[in-house]
């Protein structure tokens, strides 16, 4: 009798095991391209108010001025627009901030606020960001008062200009 009972388990559980279905399915990952970037400092304010200022021109580096993420190569550009008629020439220049991209970025060298009135190439990179910042170098020029009527009143004249920073893949 206990061999039949075995007997009839193993069938049993054969018959069972046969019955047992599979099933399968799949799981995706879709990495679509992200492209943030943050202006950290948003006015920028070169104050003639000395003789040595006159003679030296003025200049400031802001650490860390822009933030970017970016899933794939990028490039940021810059543009100039509402340029105030005869500004001085205003240059600015990138730099690596504290938290440095991967790779060898491409930097553009002294760009003049009153030439780029179009998007123009400032940081280019061939990798992607995991926030890395950049600093950015504003330096105005000497100016020559005996030849140059820029200050016109009491209170100071002010010349602006309104920079556009975007980040785009590549």
């Amino acid at each position: 009798m206990k061999k039949i009972s075995f007997l009839v388990a193993i069938v049993v559980a054969f018959l069972l095991s046969n019955n047992l279905q599979a099933q399968t399915g799949t799981v995706s990952l879709k990495l679509m391209p992200v492209q943030t970037i943050a202006l950290n400092t948003t006015d920028i304010n070169l104050t003639y108010s000395t003789a040595t200022d006159y003679s030296a021109g003025k200049d400031s580096t802001n650490s860390n001025q822009l933030t970017c993420f970016s899933s794939s190569p990028f490039q940021i550009t810059v543009q100039s627009t509402a340029v105030t008629a005869n500004m001085p020439d205003v240059t600015l220049t990138p730099s690596s901030g504290t938290t440095a991209l991967v790779g060898s970025p491409t930097y553009a060298s002294a760009l003049s606020v009153n030439s780029i009135s179009t998007a123009t190439p400032f940081i280019t990179s061939t990798v992607g960001s995991n926030n890395a910042t950049f600093n950015i170098e504003y330096k105005a020029p000497v100016i020559d008062v005996s030849t140059n009527t820029l200050h016109n009143s009491a209170s100071g004249t002010t010349y602006t200009a309104n920079l556009t920073y975007t980040i785009v893949p590549q």
